[in-house]
């Protein structure tokens, strides 16, 4: 456990969790865009920008003692997809309603986690 705890990839998933891997992801040709028929969009560090600057309300453990604490809790404050903090805008789920289908509006994935 303290070797986990004490790496650097458990260090950089406790700052940015799962949607860190978006900007990476997508500048080295693994992000799933447009249903799969592309690996890139050239979007994913300015979506996981604005997702941390904003809407990223505190990192999460998925249990007590979690060594990696990868989970996040977001929200929307206001707008048309206002959304309460919530568990659940993880890598996978905000990018399959942004890249996958070509979505560049952040706040509406995020209300997408939230209502699945």
């Amino acid at each position: 456990m303290d070797i986990i705890r004490d790496s650097e990839t458990a260090a950089g998933f406790k700052e940015h969790g799962t949607p860190g891997d978006m900007g990476p992801n997508d500048a080295a040709g693994d992000w799933p865009t447009k249903n799969w028929h592309s690996n890139s969009w050239g979007k994913g560090e300015e979506l996981y920008d604005k997702f941390f600057e904003q809407h990223l309300v505190k990192n999460n453990g998925c249990y007590r003692g979690c060594p990696i604490a990868c989970g996040r809790i977001a929200g929307v404050k206001a707008g048309k997809f206002q959304t309460p903090a919530h568990e659940g805008s993880e890598y996978e789920s905000l990018s399959a309603f942004t890249a996958f289908v070509l979505n560049e509006d952040i706040e509406a994935a995020i209300h997408s986690t939230y209502l699945g």
